[in-house]
């Protein structure tokens, strides 16, 4: 199969086309059974050219991530009126952003700062980016999701069939350090991008933390990423890491945290991905969640479910904190790590590509891809 991959993020900083788009490629790329894998960022995509073109041209499968609007979307109409596979892959739910998000006024209220006349000025993107997002995922044959219930989502929006397919990592960067039995002191940690902010704020989280810390001396809470996060803590016992490379977080988490926590609150919680857990089961790492959709399949592998209540939130991290060892222990029986590593999975991926093109490839019209988009 010829698999031809575009990526969203720019270069310097790559956050989630690491797992949408780049591992998938690096992964597939060394199958026993040999595929020709092609990746570009999607402005070289856009901007053309002899190797572009002939990457694209060739593709049995192109795989595009999250910008289908201006440029992007008018290649894609073009692809698509060409005959080619279009598969659309993303893992974010930008019709329930919150205002909080850095991507919101984009998102939901359509406009871009610009500079114009050596001054920045916001301008309205017509039509609205979020009906272009939509009117590209229409012309794909597919998409490739994270989660089922972002899937369920856009499929019944855009008519589009959605398939799964999870994060996958590279677990060698996820090292489990063994800790000493009956451990004295204990951090709890959390670390992510801008867009957790309500997911602390409104799910009870942060009340339950300063219980503890309070009624505890020897725990002390860690936040890496959103200083905001940090700032709403009101308590002495925290300490805060500024983001940290990919390649680095997993071995800082292993280092640093002893128990993680997962805090989900709202719409916009709902529709994401399991990563976070995933990556305190691949360090050993007891944990406490939000009981949302996106952890429901995460259930008896070593994380504590808690409720929307700082009660809730207060026992669960209770019971991790007076039995560590054996929380720990619940991990390292139950969780399989090879399940997520994307060396030992692409092939999955790559029979979900087989089957969009034998299937999806072969429908006939789709009455949400008119090619108008005005």
């Amino acid at each position: 199969m010829n698999i031809c991959f575009i990526f969203a993020d720019k270069p310097h900083e790559l956050n989630t086309s690491i797992y949408r788009i780049i591992l998938p490629a690096y992964g597939i790329s060394k199958l026993p059974e040999k595929h020709k894998v092609s990746m570009m960022p999607i402005d070289l995509f856009v901007k053309g050219g002899n190797d572009v073109d002939l990457a694209v041209n060739d593709a049995d499968i192109i795989v595009i991530e999250r910008n289908f609007f201006g440029d992007v979307l008018h290649k894609m109409l073009s692809l698509y009126m060409q005959g080619k596979i279009i598969v659309t892959n993303f893992d974010d739910a930008y019709h329930a952003i919150t205002p909080t998000n850095p991507s919101y006024t984009f998102w939901n209220e359509g406009k871009i700062k610009i500079t114009e006349n050596d001054r920045i000025v916001e301008k309205y993107i017509y039509p609205h980016p979020f009906e272009q997002f939509k009117r590209g995922i229409s012309i794909s044959h597919a998409m490739t999701l994270p989660s089922h219930f972002l899937g369920d989502y856009y499929q019944e929006i855009t008519g589009t069939p959605s398939y799964y397919v999870r994060n996958y990592f590279e677990t060698k960067n996820y090292p489990y350090i063994k800790r000493p039995k009956n451990k004295k002191e204990f951090i709890i940690g959390w670390g992510g991008s801008l867009s957790h902010y309500e997911s602390f704020v409104d799910s009870s989280v942060i009340p339950a933390l300063e219980r503890i810390v309070k009624e505890r001396n020897n725990v002390k809470v860690c936040i890496v990423g959103d200083k905001r996060v940090y700032d709403k803590l009101p308590f002495e016992e925290k300490m805060f890491k500024n983001y940290v490379k990919n390649e680095e977080w997993g071995t800082m988490l292993a280092n640093t945290f002893d128990i993680g926590i997962a805090p989900l609150s709202g719409e916009y919680d709902k529709y994401r991905s399991d990563i976070k857990v995933v990556e305190y089961l691949l360090t050993g790492k007891p944990f406490a969640y939000s009981n949302l959709p996106p952890y429901k399949e995460i259930k008896n592998k070593g994380g504590l479910s808690a409720g929307s209540n700082m009660n809730s939130w207060y026992d669960t991290l209770s019971e991790i904190l007076d039995k560590y060892d054996e929380k720990v222990e619940a991990i390292l029986d139950t969780f399989d790590r090879n399940s997520v590593d994307i060396y030992e999975q692409s092939q999955n991926i790559v029979n979900i590509y087989k089957q969009i093109i034998l299937t999806e490839g072969r429908k006939g019209y789709n009455s949400n891809a008119d090619l108008f988009i005005d």
